[in-house]
């Protein structure tokens, strides 16, 4: 990028940490795009410094671009109207890399802490009060959440309900999982009958144990069958494809 001496005084610069702090990305996301010529800078001494209004370009034309490619739920764009937030520039990394086993490790506790927020009626929550609901720091909280290519609003925070889809999607807790049970114990029946688990969308397709006298008792509505029969149960319900 070539700046007139009078352009440059003007201008305000930020370096590659600040740009990745702002757009919520790694530092070496930017230097992608530098590299790629997605975002302009100027080369000082060993490192980089960005123009704040290119990268404020930047940032406005990647919304604009996913919002083309991908219609959001709502017309104006935002992925939730109470936070006004928008989705992370993270997003395009997002499908050509893992997310951190560690991250995915706490999807769960967010999960139950968003959920319990939810329950109670919480449409928004901040960083730091999803960090002592979950146990964590706010720092590792706002990293864990870039990977799932959203962020909230500075002063307002995340959208509750949003962002617990977002995490119950990386789970694949947004679609039916049909799971079989074997041992009708007392945990046994439990499982069958929870309506948590239900929620969760696990849904109970059959029942297994070994007891002979518990073969062809019914729980919640399904036979409990011998386990010898699991492996023909299994291979019907999974298709001709299986």
């Amino acid at each position: 990028m070539h700046l007139s001496t009078i352009e440059y005084a003007k201008a305000r610069f930020s370096t590659v940490a600040e740009v990745a702090q702002a757009l919520r990305v790694s530092n070496m996301t930017v230097y992608r795009l530098i590299s790629s010529g997605q975002l302009a800078a100027v080369r000082v001494g060993k490192s980089y410094r960005l123009r704040d209004e290119d990268v404020d370009r930047y940032s406005r034309a990647f919304h604009r671009s996913r919002l083309s490619r991908n219609p959001p739920a709502c017309e104006r764009g935002f992925v939730s109207e109470s936070t006004k937030s928008l989705p992370s520039p993270a997003m395009a990394d997002r499908v050509v890399r893992r997310i951190p086993e560690p991250t995915v490790v706490r999807l769960p506790v967010y999960q139950r802490a968003l959920l319990t927020l939810s329950t109670c009626g919480v449409q928004t929550v901040s960083s730091a009060e999803l960090a002592e609901a979950a146990g964590v720091n706010a720092a590792k909280v706002r990293k864990d959440l870039s990977h799932l290519g959203t962020y909230g609003t500075p002063g307002t925070g995340y959208d509750v309900s949003f962002l617990l889809g977002q995490v119950r999607r990386e789970l694949g807790l947004d679609r039916e999982w049909q799971v079989v049970i074997v041992g009708m114990g007392n945990l046994g029946h439990a499982l069958a009958r929870s309506q948590t688990f239900a929620t969760q969308n696990f849904r109970a397709a059959a029942l297994f144990d070994i007891d002979p006298g518990k073969i062809g008792e019914e729980v919640a509505g399904l036979p409990v069958r011998h386990v010898c029969e699991l492996a023909k149960v299994v291979a019907a319900s999974a298709g001709p494809s299986a």
